[in-house]
């Protein structure tokens, strides 16, 4: 799914994706906008998410074997 619009014509979010379809930006119908960068092991699985948000902040997720196993 890249974007979602009500029956007015009026965009509610907007995805970008990356390598393997990744999800790596989405922006709100009110402008804020996260970005992800993914950080992968040996055999390309995802072990961590590293979320950009709006307000300068990030916050971590951390895998294992696909399984969340901790978030900072």
């Amino acid at each position: 799914m890249t974007s979602v619009t009500t029956g007015n014509g009026i965009e509610l979010l907007r995805n970008w994706y990356g390598a393997n379809s990744r999800l790596i930006k989405h922006k709100l119908a009110d402008g804020r906008v996260y970005e992800y960068d993914y950080l992968f092991d040996r055999n390309y699985e995802v072990v961590e998410t590293t979320v950009n948000l709006p307000n300068g902040r990030k916050k971590k997720f951390f895998f294992n074997r696909g399984t969340l196993v901790q978030q900072r």
